[in-house]
């Protein structure tokens, strides 16, 4: 589960409420604090400047490498999930590695151009990406996952809200329609009230029930297991 941010950072405290049914289930989840996060000074915080997408997805599958060799995680059955830049993190890192085997992106940027023009933060990315999005090559092209869904295999659900103004919905429509167009099992859910994240009930109920029913179907918790 990739925090937002980027410059944020996991501490020892409760989970969002999604995490719960997910946990409950038997699966465990990983709260990296990769480069970028944090907590750990400021030269620490300003490594994902210049970077997103570089570096700190680096460190996201170097900790999944941890699990797997110390026997916390499976390999067949390594999922991923996050919002808004982890929303991010969760379509690009798909993008970098086949091995995840369900992704759930919540509100997402997956265009970095198109989101630099929708969004009400459009000057945020231009200063973390250190580039200029009406350039025709660089970061804006290069870490945007839309650019990259050729080389995605992983289920992915996106969602978003219908009022978010910092990643707006069209982020999520676009990578959803991207994956379509390749094959690609996906699916899109766009709640009606909610803004930056789900976070009214009884939206909160149905995103929570949609995450677990998607991991279940393509991870199953326990091995030889079959979702109902």
């Amino acid at each position: 589960m990739v925090h937002g941010g980027p410059v944020w950072g996991y501490t020892d405290r409760w989970p969002r409420a999604w995490m719960h049914p997910i946990m409950a289930r038997g699966y465990a989840v990983f709260m990296p604090n990769p480069r970028g996060s944090g907590g750990r000074g400021r030269a620490f915080a300003a490594q994902v400047v210049g970077d997103m997408g570089g570096a700190d997805a680096l460190d996201v599958l170097s900790g999944i490498d941890a699990l797997v060799e110390r026997g916390v995680a499976d390999p067949s059955r390594i999922g991923v999930t996050g919002g808004s830049y982890g929303g991010f993190m969760s379509c690009w890192l798909p993008t970098l590695d086949q091995r995840f085997a369900a992704a759930v992106a919540l509100s997402p940027v997956t265009d970095w151009t198109s989101q630099h023009f929708d969004s009400n933060i459009g000057r945020w990315d231009a200063d973390f990406l250190r580039s200029d999005p009406t350039e025709p090559v660089g970061p804006y092209r290069d870490r945007s996952p839309v650019m990259h869904a050729d080389r995605v295999r992983t289920p992915t659900l996106v969602t978003a809200g219908r009022n978010d103004r910092c990643t707006p919905p069209g982020q999520a429509v676009e990578f959803h329609r991207a994956l379509r167009a390749r094959g690609v099992e996906t699916d899109l859910v766009l709640y009606p009230e909610e803004g930056h994240g789900v976070r009214r009930f009884p939206a909160v109920i149905d995103l929570c029930t949609r995450m677990v029913a998607w991991f279940e179907d393509h991870m199953p918790p326990a091995a030889g297991r079959v979702s109902t």
